[in-house]
């Protein structure tokens, strides 16, 4: 019996581990059941999977230093016009950090990010900011989010309507395109069918 016990723990080992031969990284259960990992959008999913792809990549000791170009994250399948709002959304869930880069005096500084739920490269334990986000505050940011986005269109409108110009003042212009006479013209007369 005894003999048997050993013999199904090791099998065990061998076989509920993590593969050896490839990075890999891991999620708390309470991670997984918490409302900002459930209700995190598409593009949030993405750029964490970039993120940990990175992450693992560097055996888990650069967390803090972790970088993701836009190009890299549009490869990985977040429209462009999507990425900064996926990285404000990953803030605020409190799943990740942006330090954010930029183009200054000839230089281009990369953001770095830091997955909140993994110790940092300086060892500092898991910060866990993603605990304290609940259901009644996602609403709310997305509702303000919604608003935000909603005056943003109406701005972009008011100025492209000032500046082509109100479209009920200016004449329209009906252009006149001239007909080849009828002897140029190849319609066919049978239907298009060859005889």
């Amino acid at each position: 019996m005894r003999r048997r016990r050993r013999q199904l723990m090791s099998w065990e080992r061998r076989v509920a581990r993590p593969p050896q031969d490839q990075p890999w990284t891991w999620h708390t259960r309470e991670l997984l059941e918490s409302p900002a990992w459930r209700r995190r959008s598409v593009n949030v999913t993405r750029l964490l999977d970039r993120l940990e792809i990175d992450h693992a990549s560097h055996a888990g000791r650069e967390n803090g230093a972790l970088m993701a170009t836009y190009d890299q994250l549009v490869a990985y399948g977040i429209p462009r016009s999507e990425i900064r709002e996926a990285i404000d959304e990953a803030e605020f869930l409190g799943l990740a950090r942006c330090e954010r880069g930029g183009r200054w005096g000839g230089t281009n500084r990369p953001s770095r990010y830091r997955l909140t739920y993994y110790a940092d490269r300086d060892l500092n334990p898991a910060s866990n900011e993603w605990k304290g986000v609940t259901d009644e505050a996602i609403d709310a940011w997305r509702a303000a989010r919604s608003q935000e986005r909603k005056a943003q269109a109406a701005g972009r409108l008011a100025r492209r309507q000032k500046r082509i110009g109100n479209s009920e003042s200016r004449p329209t212009v009906v252009r006149k395109v001239a007909l080849p006479p009828a002897s140029i013209a190849t319609w066919p007369t049978d239907g298009g069918r060859k005889s």
